[in-house]
């Protein structure tokens, strides 16, 4: 571990502020209704605007870990599935990240699709 990490954010929730995060960006436009959605998710997880902020200035600073329990990897694809449509249209690019993170939790990705029809 180097002297940078000593400084790094390591509270999972941070992981999943900066998935929702890189969720709401991943089509190249960051709307109000996403950035109001991250914040409310963030709050719902317990963390600030300003650990929002936090994180958009500083994704760098944010030491990633995955989800421990099925629970919380649901709630984080979930969230991310929320931030993804708070403009109304789920992008492509969109879609794709939040599969992917979701295969990278061991979930299946069609669980990505059953939200999307959920919410809409």
């Amino acid at each position: 571990m180097g002297f940078k990490d000593l400084f790094k954010k390591k509270d999972p929730r941070y992981t999943s502020l900066l998935a929702f995060i890189a969720v709401a960006v991943a089509d190249g436009k960051f709307t109000e209704s996403e950035k109001r959605m991250v914040e409310l998710l963030a709050e719902r997880i317990g963390l600030s605007k300003k650990d929002v902020e936090f994180c958009l200035l500083h994704p760098d600073r944010i030491k990633p870990n995955v989800p421990k329990t099925q629970e919380d990897k649901i709630q984080c694809i979930s969230g991310m599935v929320a931030v993804m449509i708070a403009d109304g249209e789920a992008d492509p690019k969109e879609i794709e990240l939040v599969k992917a993170m979701a295969n990278a939790y061991g979930i299946d990705s069609s669980v990505v699709d059953i939200f999307i029809q959920k919410n809409n």
